[in-house]
């Protein structure tokens, strides 16, 4: 058998991705897989049975059991062990580690940034937050714009949504002169633009939005605490803060509320959503977009039943 075995290479204490480190040009395509499912899965793993580990990875769970030998364990109780111990040396190290960040200026900008991320769990279980999901997920079209420094974090929730529902549309303000706001011919459609915007550009947001309203659109607005012409123009209007005192405005909480609205906008109609994400898999797969097999995501919050994708 080749790579180590449970008695003659490691350290009781050597962790999982310095055991998987040292035997990685050892491994199968296959085992490289489950090593990186493992590694990925890092403590969730205490709640994995073999079989959901190997399902989880896409491999055999003969492959599972091999590569466990070769990281020298004798079998996944083995594993867990590990990890259970790993995990209570980090909560003792983690105290010390914490004050020594937090003494000094990044340790203070860190706390800001989490406690503006945890704010948001208010917005969330706050009615406004339900109504916005409700129209998004409504919509026959739903149209995204952001602006400079939130480009890149809008054109990624537009990418989100569009693998969760059809229809969805990135408008680069300057590119396509808005030509996404030209009314549709034919029969009506409930139509919704996504704005998202923070204090500096709030001059060209609030023109999109006046416009966007006159095309006969309903309205979304993610932005700051500091934001005072949004609810002129909707009552869904959904606030991050980003003042956490960096010398320029953290995008961070705008980027965590613009995830979770994706991830709530997909939960509307799970069915769907394992669906048309079934159909993405195999779209990729026919573009031979990865180089090997990619694991499979679990997906737990799916709880309606889905035979996959019709042939």
């Amino acid at each position: 058998m080749t790579g180590p075995t449970a008695t003659s290479t490691f350290a009781p204490a050597a962790s999982l991705e310095k055991r998987i480190e040292d035997v990685w040009d050892s491994l199968s395509s296959a085992e490289r897989r489950a090593a990186s499912c493992m590694k990925a899965r890092g403590s969730l793993l205490l709640l994995d049975t073999g079989a959901a580990l190997a399902q989880e990875a896409g491999v055999s769970q003969m492959t599972v059991s091999r590569l466990l030998r070769k990281l020298g364990f004798q079998g996944l109780a083995a594993l867990k062990r590990t990890l259970r111990e790993d995990d209570a040396l980090d909560a003792i190290d983690l105290k010390d580690r914490n004050e020594h960040l937090l003494d000094g200026s990044i340790g203070e900008f860190l706390k800001r940034e989490a406690e503006a991320v945890l704010a948001l769990a208010e917005l969330v279980a706050d009615d406004r937050w339900r109504e916005a999901v409700d129209l998004i997920h409504g919509a026959d079209d739903v149209v995204v714009a952001g602006f400079q420094m939130l480009r890149g974090h809008v054109e990624d929730f537009t990418r989100r949504l569009s693998t969760y529902r059809d229809n969805v549309r990135y408008a680069a303000t300057h590119d396509g002169c808005l030509a996404e706001l030209i009314p549709p011919k034919g029969r009506d459609r409930k139509r919704v633009l996504v704005l998202v915007d923070i204090v500096p550009y709030g001059r060209e947001a609030e023109t999109v939005a006046a416009l966007a309203r006159k095309s006969g659109f309903e309205i979304v607005i993610l932005t700051d605490e500091l934001n005072q012409w949004a609810k002129a123009h909707t009552d869904h209007v959904l606030t991050a803060r980003i003042s956490t005192d960096l010398t320029i405005e953290s995008t961070g909480p705008l980027a965590t509320l613009l995830s979770l609205l994706a991830q709530a906008v997909a939960e509307r109609d799970p069915v769907a959503t394992a669906a048309r994400l079934d159909h993405w898999a195999q779209i990729a797969g026919d573009m031979r977009y990865y180089s090997r097999k990619t694991p499979r995501r679990r997906r737990p919050l799916w709880k309606g039943k889905y035979a996959g994708p019709k042939a």
